[in-house]
């Protein structure tokens, strides 16, 4: 029984030891992670509030360098409780691009020339909050103006002529060629413009120029701003007129007509009134072998030879150039050639009265 009790004492005293040293490492233990506990809790506490304040509206947005192709906008900085962390821009609605906190301005190099762009900001925190929206900034932007074209097309090439003639000049050429295009040829004669070609024609012909004459020709491009090529020259003489028909054969020609014919009016005449004589003639002959007196067959021969005599006259006479010769010359030999017919005509009614008698 004494042996039982002693070593539950003895037990009993190594717990009560263990629980005085235990307790005590507890309470320590205890009061120091109470404090800590308060701590993890505030700092805890602050990483959980959320930001949902945004920054106040960016103001007076505007511009600058306004040109077809860009624009400079402007505004004041917004504000914010833990602080601003950028600008977002906004062109027509849309979102363009975001800018730091320190840069007030943006450039845009994307508008459209002779187009109206809206733009609106918002500033932004580092939570995401955005501001409202600044008042829209209203842009017209202006046309896009080229610049001016200072450039000249090449010289036309190769200027040749490609016929001559006393009047006239055919030209030909290789095309010029410009940045923009050619707009029109000039040819130039002697230093005048004499015409004014489109572009797609290479070929020209100058009439109404003097024989056996030299000229200067030109030919130059122009484009549409108005420059002007370097000149195609080249230097041309006419060629020489043909020589007229001379004056001297004509008038020969012309006289030997003239003659020619006189020769055959008169040949004419000249040959009526042979055979008129011939006819008197026979007529004088068969009237004498009827036994007619020798003075009508002297008569009749007689007119005969003055009407043969009359005719060579007028033959002689018809052998002259003028015209108006050989006119009198037949109306003298018409009575003549009358009166002999008359005379044959009488011829037998005398020889029937010869014979009655």
């Amino acid at each position: 029984m004494l042996f039982l009790p002693r070593r539950v004492s003895v037990l009993c005293a190594s717990l009560l030891f263990l629980a005085a040293c235990g307790g005590g490492g507890g309470s320590e233990s205890s009061g120091e992670s109470v404090p800590s506990q308060t701590t993890s809790s505030s700092s805890g506490g602050s990483v959980a509030t959320p930001d949902t304040q945004a920054p106040s509206t960016p103001e007076a947005l505007g511009f600058s360098g306004l040109t077809a192709t860009s624009v400079l906008l402007k505004w004041g900085g917004a504000s914010d409780d833990r602080g601003v962390a950028a600008y977002d821009i906004y062109r027509d609605g849309r979102f363009l691009g975001s800018v730091s906190v320190n840069t007030l301005v943006y450039l845009d190099t994307a508008v459209n020339p002779n187009a109206t762009h809206r733009y609106q900001v918002k500033a932004r925190d580092a939570a995401g909050n955005l501001s409202p929206a600044s008042g829209e900034l209203v842009i017209n932007v202006p046309p896009l103006v080229t610049a001016r074209d200072t450039q000249a097309p090449t010289a036309p090439g190769s200027l040749r002529t490609t016929q001559i003639s006393a009047s006239s000049l055919s030209l030909s050429w290789l095309p010029a060629t410009d940045d923009t295009g050619v707009a029109v040829y000039d040819v130039l004669l002697n230093g005048t413009v004499i015409a004014s070609l489109t572009s797609t024609t290479t070929n020209y012909t100058a009439s109404g120029l003097r024989p056996s004459t030299s000229y200067t020709v030109t030919v130059r491009a122009r484009d549409t701003s108005g420059n002007v090529s370097l000149a195609a020259t080249i230097q041309v003489s006419t060629a020489v007129a043909a020589a007229p028909p001379s004056s001297s054969s004509s008038s020969s020609s012309s006289s030997s007509s003239s003659s020619s014919s006189s020769s055959s009016s008169s040949g004419g005449k000249s040959s009526s009134s042979s055979s008129s004589s011939s006819a008197r003639l026979s007529s004088s002959s068969s009237s004498s072998s009827s036994g007619g007196k020798s003075s009508s067959s002297s008569s009749s021969s007689s007119s005969s030879s003055s009407s043969s005599s009359s005719s060579s006259s007028s033959s002689s006479s018809g052998g002259k150039s003028s015209s108006s010769s050989s006119s009198s010359s037949s109306s003298s030999s018409r009575p003549a050639v009358a009166g002999a017919a008359a005379r044959l005509r009488a011829a037998p009614a005398r020889r029937a009265a010869q014979v009655h008698w």
